[in-house]
Formats: structure tokens, sequence, C-alpha cells
């Protein structure tokens, strides 16, 4: 049985990930194609999301430290691991945003050493697909409170380590800072590179 395409869309807050995840969900869905969409955090799996979620809507109440916070975030991937290898046969794709490295980078912006970080996140799946959505954030969008996004130099890090991951590891580059048809389009482009039987897509 054919493993789904595992997709990851990465980069900072705000520049419109979840918005072409959707859209592209909502397309290949149309074309038959069974999909499942996962951001990340898991917000709702017990008992890390729950506590992810008060450090980073909540003003950290507990005053973890950074590297506290990152060892919660990787921990919450791997429990939803089992869940995510059942989507991946169940489905002919599974879209992620936010997914590894991304948590690899907010956790390096907020001085947790790289190479800490990747052996907290050991031993979990790598997507077939990785795709940096990269650009100037849509500041309308940003969530007042939430941790990071107001720290614009944090942000600036973090983007500048997402932009040297996609070098190291060969992840696309999409500009986000286009037309929300043409963004669309570009994500299209990039899935058809990777499998020529979905011509469909177009």
């Amino acid at each position: 049985m054919k493993r789904a395409q595992f997709v990851t869309v990465l980069g900072v807050n705000n520049t419109g990930k979840t918005t072409q995840l959707k859209l592209l969900e909502e397309v290949l869905s149309k074309r038959g194609y069974k999909v499942a969409f996962v951001r990340y955090p898991v917000y709702d799996l017990s008992p890390t999301g729950k506590e992810i979620n008060d450090i980073f809507r909540n003003k950290n109440p507990r005053k973890l430290s950074p590297k506290q916070i990152q060892e919660l975030c990787a921990q919450n991937r791997r429990d939803f691991q089992p869940e995510l290898e059942k989507l991946l046969e169940e489905n002919d794709f599974v879209l992620t945003e936010m997914y590894t490295y991304s948590g690899i980078c907010f956790g390096m912006a907020d001085g947790v050493p790289k190479d800490e970080l990747l052996a907290m996140n050991q031993g979990l799946l790598e997507p077939d697909i990785s795709i940096l959505l990269d650009g100037f954030r849509y500041l309308e969008a940003k969530e007042k409170g939430y941790y990071f996004e107001e720290d614009f130099e944090k942000v600036q890090k973090t983007r500048e380590y997402h932009l040297d991951f996609a070098k190291e590891l060969g992840w696309k580059i999409i500009n986000s800072r286009q037309s929300i048809p043409s963004v669309h389009q570009a994500f299209i482009d990039i899935l058809l590179t990777f499998d020529y039987q979905r011509q469909s897509l177009i």
C-alpha cells in the first residue's frame, strides 16, 4: 500500500501558511484525493498540548526555560507520531504546518543550541516535501500576546534560521509576498515535480 505524500510548510508566523494549506487541502479534496491537515503544536493532544497553549497564549505561567519549552514541543510531536503514521496510511496527502524544523528554528532564536534541539527531535518522521513560505509578515494577522509574535528581533532570527536550513537541506522556497493565487500555483508546481502521476492537480 502506497503511503501518503507527507508535505510540511515551514516559516515564521503570519506569512500565510494556514491560508495556503487550507486552499491546497480544498483543491486536492475536490480532485478526489484523501487529505489530512495537521498544525503543530497539536494543542488538543493531552497532556502537552494544553501546557504549550498556556505557554504561548498565557505568558508562560510556569516560567519554563526556552529549553524546557522546546522539550515540551518535541514531546508533543513525538506523542502525536502514532496518529501521524495512521494518517499517512489512510490518506493520499498529509499536509502539516510548523513541523519539526520550524520548532528547531524558534528554539534557536530563543537561545537553545542547535545540537540540543536536533537531539530532542531525533526519531521523528521526515517529510517527503518541505516548503519554506518566506517573506514579510502580514502583521494584521498577528495574534496579540502570542509567544514571539511581538518580538521582532526573534522573529527575524527565526526567519534567518529557516533560510539557513532551507539551503542546507534543500527545501523549496516560495515568496509569500505574492498574490494568494500565485502562491497557491507555486505550491501546485512543487507537488507536481514530486509526483508526475498527479497532473490533474492543475
